[in-house]
């Protein structure tokens, strides 16, 4: 766009962006042209930059603006705002400048590094002649984003004013307040803005409930999204009357209209607190008109609403009463009207050379002012740049000749690259012969420690061996066999159930090691029964473990939390039944129990599967010896070279 005198303003709000277009022919402000374009979703500090351009852009392209110019308004909510009296001063204006700059470190609630302020100073009216000075602070990244993101979009920010001080202005320009205490509510999307305009007086306050206020409790209440509750709101949203009235016949009508009266409650009392504040500490007249502005404003009865409350008169403020408009214009402004306020507030500034608006404070960033201190220093920038280019053309030519003696020593250094790079791979082909030997190296470390397995296995097979049984002979195995054995359980009433409860009795065929492996072996073996009688019971009976095997399965008992007399109890009751009683001819009670104690060896023990008896009393004549043969499953496999 080219550069004219015409000026963009543009009001960023929570919601929306409203742009407007302003000419300035002698001492009036004439509308060119207007627009208002709403974020396509919820404004967040996050795509705050984003759905800002977004719509600007939006705006410029569905919108014949003429010029790049443009004054901003940031929300009221995004800056920090405070009045404070200060004593009468009668000394040279740096001096009040001083004392104001005291004032702010005082009181700005963030390190002055970190913010954008400006001030204005009021007149109290009184006779004692005390100043009052409005401070305004706004941290350094929101007006950044803010002037980043009009900036790409096209556009070139001069002014950054904020909602309040535009507001004000307008109200100024309009008469509002010249003969009376007067207020301007300006109902917006996330915050409120209250002014109170008395003759030369400016006292404002931003209120933290607004139109966003009411949408959230419409989706809380029907358990909705807030785009879904900020449709019903614009659909279905009035005031609803107090008293006896009538209720619309549609029961989603009704419920919002009361959320709506409770959240405008809400801001009624918020309102009255700020009057008795402002007659408190700022001295001020009790208000008589209150003048509604913004897009939340116009929701039906919210006049009639605050007129009942306030108990004072109420009415639309009218913005463009100073502003020439177009026929062409009138009607679709109509509908847009109470929204610009802050946007026809900015627009003043553009009056600045024939009139002085009440409150000039500009929120500029250090970025676009450097941008303007820019554009007047070209022609000596230009100036600048000869110099540097012939300087750069030395500098070229240097660094040409530098670069021939740069390719001349990279040749060299690529030529020793090359020879470490063969001998690089030299010791690669070594370190693979290395490898290759210690590979050699473990596997015979491996083979030797493997020497004392089979002494391993045959103490282990020793060690489970009960009493009186002999060894007679070890085979090796292709796999398990199953083989009925009559009497397979140990003797009826006895605890060497409880002791051997881990067994398993399925043996499973599935064998996953390498073929030609060991994993089975058949042990077989004899038994000589030499039973003792026991005179009282008249029955036979013989002790079958070793007094080390005893003592294993005494440790596998539970004795926990017991006293030494009832362990000690305990103890000579699991060695009674170990004595087990037999019959006269013996039974299979030599080779279960060898069977279970093998169990216990991890050496032999395998959880795949299970040592069990293959076949017991083949053909013996005598009936106080057992020949038995059991399986055995190793807990590894013994492979061939072992």
């Amino acid at each position: 766009m080219a550069r004219s005198t015409n000026i963009l303003c543009i009001d960023v709000g929570s919601t929306a962006v409203r742009l407007a277009e302003f000419s300035y022919p002698s001492d009036s402000m004439v509308l060119q042209n207007f627009k208002v374009t709403e974020y396509s979703e919820l404004l967040t500090e996050a795509n705050r930059h984003l759905l800002i351009t977004s719509a600007v852009r939006q705006a410029l392209e569905e919108t014949e603006f003429t010029t790049d110019r443009c004054h901003v308004s940031v929300s009221g909510q995004a800056a920090f705002m405070r009045f404070v009296k200060l004593p009468p001063v009668r000394e040279e204006e740096a001096r009040i400048l001083q004392i104001i700059e005291y004032e702010a470190q005082q009181n700005v609630p963030f390190p002055m590094n970190e913010v954008i302020w400006d001030h204005q100073l009021f007149t109290t009216g009184e006779d004692d002649g005390d100043l009052e000075v409005m401070f305004v602070v706004i941290k350094n990244e929101i007006v950044e984003t803010v002037a980043r993101a009009i900036t790409d979009a096209g556009l070139e920010p001069e002014i950054v004013d904020f909602a309040p001080a535009a507001l004000y202005n307008v109200a100024r320009a309009n008469h509002v307040g010249e003969n009376e205490c007067s207020m301007v509510l300006n109902i917006g999307g996330r915050c409120t803005t209250l002014l109170f305009v008395d003759g030369g007086r400016f006292f404002a306050r931003t209120i933290p409930i607004a139109g966003f206020s009411i949408t959230q409790q419409i989706a809380k209440e029907f358990g909705i999204s807030n785009e879904e509750a900020e449709a019903l709101k614009r659909a279905h949203g009035f005031v609803a009357l107090g008293g006896a009235y009538e209720e619309p016949e549609s029961e989603v009508a009704a419920t919002i209209s009361k959320i709506v009266r409770n959240v405008m409650t809400r801001l009624h009392g918020e309102i009255n607190r700020s009057i008795s504040v402002y007659r408190a500490q700022q001295k001020g007249r009790k208000p008589s008109h209150l003048y509604l502005a913004g897009g939340s404003s116009t929701m039906m009865y919210t006049e009639h609403f605050f007129s009942e409350k306030l108990r004072m008169e109420v009415s639309y403020l009218n913005p463009f009463k100073i502003v020439t408009i177009e026929d062409n214009m009138v009607a679709p402004l109509q509908e847009h009207a109470h929204l610009f306020a802050e946007v026809v507030g900015v627009g003043l500034r553009g009056l600045n050379d024939l009139m002085e608006v009440p409150v000039d404070v500009n929120l500029v960033p250090e970025s676009i002012k450097k941008k303007h201190l820019m554009r007047n220093r070209v022609p000596f920038l230009i100036a600048s740049a000869a110099v540097w280019i012939a300087a750069l053309t030395f500098l070229v030519l240097i660094e040409q000749r530098v670069s021939g003696m740069y390719k001349e020593a990279t040749a060299t250094d690529q030529q020793f690259i090359e020879k470490l790079a063969a001998k690089v791979k030299v010791i690669k082909r070594k370190q693979e012969q290395v490898t290759a030997v210690q590979d050699q190296i473990n596997d015979l470390d491996r083979t030797l420690g493997l020497r004392y397995r089979w002494l391993d296995l045959l103490n282990a097979i020793q060690r489970s061996k009960p009493m009186d049984v002999w060894i007679t002979g070890i085979e090796r195995m292709k796999g398990p066999q199953v083989v009925a054995a009559e009497g397979d359980q140990g003797p009826e009433g006895s605890d060497l159930d409880i002791i051997f409860s881990a067994q398993v009795h399925t043996v499973k065929s599935a064998d996953d090691s390498k073929e030609g492996d060991l994993n089975w072996l058949k042990v077989r073996g004899q038994g000589v029964f030499l039973p003792e009688k026991d005179a009282e019971t008249d029955t036979f009976s013989r002790p079958m473990f070793t007094p080390v095997q005893e003592e294993e399965l005494i440790k596998k008992a539970d004795l926990e939390g017991l006293s030494p007399a009832a362990r000690k109890k305990r103890i000579e009751e699991i060695r009674q039944s170990l004595r087990v009683s037999i019959s006269e001819k013996g039974g299979t009670i030599l080779a279960q129990q060898f069977r279970k104690i093998l169990i216990l060896q991890p050496e032999i023990y395998n959880t795949k599967s299970e040592t069990e008896i293959i076949s017991f009393n083949k053909d013996v004549p005598y009936d106080n010896i057992e020949i038995f043969e059991i399986q055995i499953n190793l807990a590894e496999p013994i492979g061939r070279e072992e």
